[in-house]
């Protein structure tokens, strides 16, 4: 879990500057690195 939330920060953290930096392609493509680490989270903690 530790893991998977460390990745989410990293994701949101990248994809923040690309956003604030005002590159909509590369912000765009981040976005499913961010939202995958969302839905892994999620889905593990609710097996356990």
């Amino acid at each position: 879990m530790h893991e998977i939330g460390r990745n989410g920060h990293f994701a949101a953290s990248e994809f923040a500057r690309a956003a604030l930096s005002g590159d909509r392609d590369r912000a765009l493509a981040l976005l499913p690195n961010l939202t995958g680490t969302c839905v892994s989270c999620h889905a593990s903690f609710r097996t356990r």
